[in-house]
């Protein structure tokens, strides 16, 4: 049996920790930009809050003009590794693209790609 998704959640669910504590990273997180036009800005964040917890944050600046911003937290659960953060908040982005204009919705997929590429050496 299978459990119908949330439209607006990451196909990456199955990476997130749903275990909520209190625990945020303002500072020495690692960002990645992801892209940025006239338009659109997408850039996240990951951190490791706690040994084998990694969170993501978000600085975005959608089509609509307006700007989110979310430091790293384990508000929202956490990831193990900081592939599965970055594809968890990467997936989210994919979700809601309907924000982005048609290139940052590309960029977005490319990323993803990238991350799920094996490094063979």
């Amino acid at each position: 049996m299978t459990t119908a998704r949330n439209k607006n959640s990451s196909v990456f669910e199955h990476l997130r920790v749903l275990e909520f504590e209190d625990g945020e990273c303002r500072h020495n997180y690692n960002q990645t930009k992801v892209f940025a036009d006239n338009e659109n800005s997408i850039e996240i964040f990951t951190a490791e809050i706690k040994p084998g917890k990694w969170a993501w944050g978000y600085n975005l600046f959608p089509t609509n003009g307006r700007n989110a911003s979310r430091f790293p937290s384990l508000e929202y659960g956490y990831c193990r590794t900081e592939r599965d953060a970055k594809l968890y908040i990467l997936g989210m982005l994919l979700a809601n693209g309907k924000m982005f204009n048609q290139d940052a919705r590309e960029a977005i997929g490319k990323a993803v790609r990238d991350l799920q590429q094996l490094n063979l050496f």
